[in-house]
């Protein structure tokens, strides 16, 4: 085996570059996963556009990972060598208050593949035999959609139950449909969805939203308000929008990151008595029941998927960019 590998390298702002690195070693307890496929988070783009510092030049990119494990450090069950894995990329330590409170999704001292270490867009990387979740018969695709829809069942455990009720969702990229998905299996009566790109609302009545309307449409005072709310698009219009459309006494639930600060109309929350709740990241029990709904084909993720080689991560994130109408969801494969 050779002692180094090709790995897609974020080198600054608007800049991905194919780079040669030391190919990954197992530490006790962990194995080196062959990646197969690895999803382009939306959070990543902010990171390539340099809307945000969290990523440093330098680092290898890449949490919505599968792949297949091929080697095993000490410590480690021998029958995993071989087996076709999801990985969870999100490392809470299990030891500070904030883990004890069960909410390991914040904990502070978390680590995430691709933010604070190198993660998966490479020819392997090193994981926790821990974060593995076997496939079966999920394909490698469906495999690094898991984390995506882990984000979106954590928003939906958040809403107050949603049987029946109408939902409103602001934003129809990746992780809108994620949450528009997740509604639908929750037993969400009609799901609203706003977005301006035409193509991305198509896509959105095809995953089964009742209707997908542009922002222009969405200002129609037939629309009506919502008593549940959820951001996926994160920018200053559609947080002002979630308020706007949110019922006396109902709930919002904010999930975008893709704008730093926003000015909003909280007097118009306040005087209405809004929850405003927001929702970063995941839990185990929330990837954990992400995995087992792709698993079960209760999620209808092919429309949504882009297959590109890593060698092409360059023009998949500027497609992601600059042609949100043609792109949904990348799934890069090494």
């Amino acid at each position: 085996m050779p002692e180094t590998m090709s790995a897609l390298v974020f080198e600054g702002p608007g800049q991905m570059a194919i780079k040669t690195r030391p190919r990954p070693r197992p530490a006790p307890g962990e194995v080196v996963v062959a990646i197969s496929a690895a999803g382009v988070c939306g959070s990543e783009l902010t990171s390539f556009t340099g809307h945000s510092l969290r990523r440093p030049p330098g680092r290898v990119f890449g949490h919505e990972l599968s792949g297949t494990v091929a080697a095993l450090g000490t410590d480690t069950p021998s029958r995993l060598l071989g087996e076709r894995v999801a990985i969870n990329p999100l490392r809470p330590c299990g030891r500070c208050a904030t883990c004890a409170s069960g909410h390991t999704n914040v904990c502070p001292n978390r680590t995430l593949l691709g933010l604070h270490i190198d993660g998966g867009f490479a020819e392997e990387v090193a994981v926790p035999a821990s974060a593995l979740r076997e496939l079966g018969q999920l394909n490698d695709a469906g495999g690094a959609l898991v984390e995506p829809l882990a984000n979106a069942v954590h928003v939906v455990r958040l809403l107050p139950p949603v049987i029946g009720r109408d939902v409103l969702v602001l934003g129809a990229g990746a992780i809108g449909l994620c949450v528009l998905s997740v509604l639908r299996h929750a037993g969400a009566a009609e799901i609203t969805m706003i977005d301006p790109v035409e193509a991305r609302r198509d896509l959105a009545v095809v995953s089964g939203a009742g209707r997908a309307l542009s922002p222009d449409e969405s200002v129609e005072p037939e629309l009506g308000e919502f008593d549940l709310v959820i951001d996926a698009a994160g920018v200053t219009d559609s947080r002002r929008d979630a308020i706007t459309r949110c019922a006396a006494g109902g709930c919002i639930v904010l999930l975008g990151m893709h704008e730093a600060e926003s000015v909003l109309p909280v007097n118009a929350a306040v005087s209405k008595e809004v929850r405003l709740q927001c929702s970063y990241a995941y839990t185990d029990a929330d990837f954990d029941v992400a995995f087992g709904l792709l698993r079960d084909g209760l999620i209808p993720y092919e429309p949504w998927i882009t297959d590109l080689p890593l060698a092409d991560g360059q023009a998949a994130f500027e497609a992601l960019v600059q042609r949100p109408g043609e792109v949904t969801k990348i799934i890069l494969h090494p």
